[in-house]
C-alpha cells in the first residue's frame, strides 16, 4: 500500500519554505505551488503528516491524503 501527499498553496515560496524547515536543507522545486510525493511505506509519510499539522498555522499551505488510488482526504 502507498500512501500519496500532495501539498498545495497559492504562495508561490510557502511550499518550499517549508519542505526545506521539515528536510532541514535548502530545496528546489520545478512548481512552487504543488509538491507530491508517494511514500510506499505508509509509516514514513506519518512524518511529514504530523509536521504539517503542527505547522498548519505558520504555512499558507493545505495537504491532501490518498491512501486510496484517487481518493483523497
Amino acid at each position: 500500500m502507498e500512501v500519496l501527499v500532495e501539498l498545495y498553496s497559492t504562495d508561490n515560496l510557502e511550499i518550499k519554505k517549508f519542505l526545506s524547515k521539515f528536510l532541514n536543507k535548502e530545496i528546489n522545486l520545478d512548481d512552487n505551488l504543488t509538491w507530491k510525493y508517494s511514500y510506499k511505506n505508509p509509516v514514513q509519510a506519518t512524518d511529514i503528516i504530523g509536521v504539517f499539522i503542527d505547522n498548519k498555522e505558520n504555512f499558507n499551505i493545505n495537504m491532501w491524503i490518498s491512501l486510496d488510488k484517487r481518493f483523497f482526504h
